[in-house]
């Protein structure tokens, strides 16, 4: 019986030892790298173009793009 007292106690060090590296881990490493990432990927004017992107232009561009190009095929304009 007092071994296995003995190997439940140890398994207990081993799980709370365990949990402690994770917690650091955690804090020490992942959340820095979580807050360096939002940054490094947040906005420059939120508020600015009512909240839109430079990938909402891109977007715009893109969908104008193939609109031109649709109507220049449809009516054979000279290029």
């Amino acid at each position: 019986m007092d071994v296995l007292l003995t190997i439940a106690q140890v398994a207990a060090a081993i799980m709370t030892i365990a949990g402690a590296i994770g917690m650091f881990v955690k804090w020490i490493v992942l959340k820095p790298l979580k807050i360096y990432i939002d940054q490094a990927t947040k906005q420059i004017a939120p508020n600015a173009n009512g909240g839109r992107s430079l990938n909402d232009l891109v977007d715009k561009v893109d969908d104008l793009k193939t609109i031109v190009i649709r109507h220049l095929d449809h009516h054979d304009t000279p290029k």
